[in-house]
């Protein structure tokens, strides 16, 4: 008898109906994005039901549902797209349940989230430029501290024409080329992340800058400084405690920049580091000066990209032209990365290649682009990527190292919106 109930048990857990991917705008858990319209979508599976009686929808700003801010139910909601008729506020975080009901009196209910930006708040930030004199590529920098019992931390941020962000020494966030792509003279797009793991006692912000598409080489062409010439930052910090105060740290004149060790950086062309960019020179930390951009700053609606096949190196081939070619076995968009451990003055230059001719390494077919990461070592041991640019590729030239290439030692990193996979196929050929 007790097996038998055991069994029914056990067949019951895995049959209970579920509610889930519950989405806003197609996205999980959306923080800062534009919602200038709400859909909500979301799953009913693990059930024999043949179709969904009734469906309840709440909104709340709490986990909890006791203040329910907007509810809907109906017997025929579109579980691919149903509007949610909220009325938002800025910074605002609500959550969504999604409670529903089958034919088979089955009830199951999930929970999502999103997040608004700042919509129509004013910004306590200013847009931040170096000085005209400085043409290489900036760090923002500024130190704060904060206080205890944090309930939310943002950081509302964009910049031109790409950005990459740290706090504490740790990256913000995995996102690759921040703020996106726009039309640069209509409109300039920025991103929200929840930063309160991220913070300490006493803390340090650094953003370091890129041409991107905005000001970098781009376009069939050749051209570059196709939208503006200036390096530009706006950042504004809001903290909120659990005694209702909120402390804002926003780009002002307190903040300092200095120059970066990215030598150059374009979507086209690649990009340089160069560890020892400012050796024997001076790289005074300096006060910016106030910037401003043409088009408007709104909230973004560029999808996260981020990195994520990782890939070995196929084949390390030696051409007929006595080159050393790395063969990762499939085309795709994305870039290289290396564990630097060569000597200080190493200079390693890999070259981004689609096709071989005649065994040999080609990339002519790229016309004006170099699609070139050049990397200049210190001695020091690190990981080695890009920041600023990429490339599509299955080939990658490697100089600077001799004969003593170790396929092991790098790795192929796709990159693409972050985005769900449903399904894949595997042909034969």
């Amino acid at each position: 008898c007790s097996k038998k109930i055991f069994v029914f048990s056990f067949f019951n857990f895995f049959h209970i109906m579920k509610v889930s991917k519950i989405r806003i705008n197609g996205i999980d858990n959306p923080i800062g994005f534009s919602f200038d319209t709400i859909s909500c979508s979301w799953l009913v599976s693990n059930t024999k039901a043949k179709k969904t009686e009734m469906v309840k929808i709440d909104v709340a700003q709490d986990k909890e549902f006791k203040n329910i801010l907007f509810h809907k139910e109906g017997t025929n909601l579109n579980s691919s797209c149903e509007p949610l008729e909220v009325t938002i506020e800025p910074c605002t975080r609500y959550y969504v349940r999604v409670h529903a009901t089958s034919d088979q009196n089955e009830e199951a209910e999930g929970v999502g989230f999103f997040e608004t930006s700042k919509i129509n708040q004013k910004w306590e930030a200013k847009w931040l430029k170096p000085r005209s004199e400085d043409q290489y590529h900036p760090i923002f920098e500024k130190d704060f501290e904060v206080k205890e019992n944090i309930v939310s931390a943002r950081l509302y941020i964009s910049g031109l024409g790409l950005y990459t962000a740290k706090l504490n020494g740790k990256r913000i966030g995995d996102e690759v080329f921040t703020p996106y792509y726009s039309d640069y003279n209509t409109d300039v797009q920025y991103q929200t992340f929840d930063i309160k793991e991220y913070l300490q006692k006493t803390n340090q912000i650094h953003v370091e800058l890129g041409n991107g598409w905005y000001k970098g080489y781009f376009g069939h062409e050749g051209k570059d400084k196709n939208w503006g010439s200036e390096f530009q930052i706006l950042a504004e910090i809001r903290i909120r405690y659990s005694d209702k105060t909120e402390q804002i740290i926003g780009t002002d004149d307190t903040w300092t920049y200095y120059g970066s060790d990215t030598e150059g950086s374009d979507i086209y062309n690649g990009e340089i580091i160069n560890r020892l960019l400012w050796e024997g020179k001076e790289n005074p930390k300096k006060k910016p000066v106030e910037g401003q951009i043409k088009g408007k700053l709104i909230e973004r609606y560029s999808l996260p990209v981020t990195e994520h096949d990782h890939m070995k190196v196929h084949e390390v081939i030696k051409t007929p032209a006595g080159e050393t070619v790395l063969d990762f076995g499939q085309n795709f968009a994305g870039y290289i990365q290396f564990n630097n451990k060569y000597p200080k003055g190493t200079k390693i230059v890999i070259d981004y290649g689609e096709i071989l001719q005649q065994g040999n390494f080609y990339n002519k077919n790229y016309k004006n682009a170099k699609a070139q990461i050049v990397y200049v070592s210190n001695g020091k041991e690190e990981l080695v990527k890009p920041q600023f640019t990429y490339c599509s590729f299955r080939y990658a030239r490697i100089t600077g190292l001799g004969d003593k290439v170790d396929k092991d030692d790098f790795l192929g990193i796709s990159l693409y919106s972050d985005m769900e996979i449903t399904g894949y196929i595997e042909t034969g050929n």
